[in-house]
């Protein structure tokens, strides 16, 4: 449904990451609509799986490989133009 990383930083970890978007998306539509939708709608069937890694640019590496793979429908950010041209197209079915 929704792919998303943490970056490992001194103030950021997988854990605040989650908390945020279990406390405050779940409440807040007007900053990340998509996001409140999802949890909203479907937080009794969400499972959380992480990958644990320690460099940075592998996990942005990973996360863009994934969403543009899987192209998940709550991640509204594509990296990829070509797929990202693709879905909007696509939308309008």
């Amino acid at each position: 449904m929704y792919i998303g990383r943490a970056h490992l930083t001194a103030h950021q970890n997988l854990r605040k990451r989650c908390r945020e978007y279990f406390t405050k998306y779940f409440q807040d539509y007007s900053e990340r609509p998509h996001i409140h939708t999802m949890l909203n709608t479907w937080s009794k069937y969400l499972y959380l799986y992480c990958i644990e890694l320690t460099d940075n640019d592998d996990i942005d590496d990973i996360e863009e490989k994934l969403i543009n793979n899987i192209i998940p429908p709550f991640n509204h950010d594509i990296p990829s133009p070509t797929i990202r041209k693709v879905r909007t197209a696509t939308s309008a079915f």
